[in-house]
């Protein structure tokens, strides 16, 4: 089984045009899906990518490339995957998309998790997370 993917990030015009194209052939053996490769970083590692929140706001699974304070978001094998380089990616995108689109592989797994996680809302994570430590200074 042959597989290919196209990886398209941002938003705008172009990627409509192709996501407009690609419905418009009603491939009979070819499903098209979307997936997100995160390859932002931050220099003080301590920013979150808000693409990815965004992304994940979709219920769609991410790999991302690892820095200081990513696990707080991505949890590697839960809601998406985690790479180092190039080549770790390169087998993350072939292990995703090499049974697809059986609903049991990872991609759905990932997927299935993120629509059943009871993420927090901002303003709940704040009054758990940031209040406790202001109140207490």
């Amino acid at each position: 089984m042959a597989v290919s993917a196209l990886l398209c990030e941002g938003k705008g015009p172009v990627t409509e045009y192709y996501s407009r194209l690609i419905h418009q052939k009603h491939f009979q053996h070819i499903q098209g899906r979307w997936t997100c490769v995160c390859l932002h970083t931050f220099s003080s590692g301590l920013d979150l990518p808000m693409k990815v929140v965004d992304i994940f706001g979709c219920c769609l699974p991410v790999c991302a490339v690892n820095f200081k304070c990513l696990h707080e978001l991505v949890k590697h094998e839960e809601n998406g995957l985690v790479f180092e380089d190039s080549e770790e990616l390169a087998a993350q995108l072939q292990m995703l998309f090499s049974n697809f689109p059986d609903p049991a592989g990872k991609l759905n797994q990932f997927q299935k998790n993120l629509r059943e996680s009871q993420q927090l809302r901002w303003d709940e994570s704040w009054v758990q997370t940031v209040l406790p430590l202001v109140m207490d200074t």
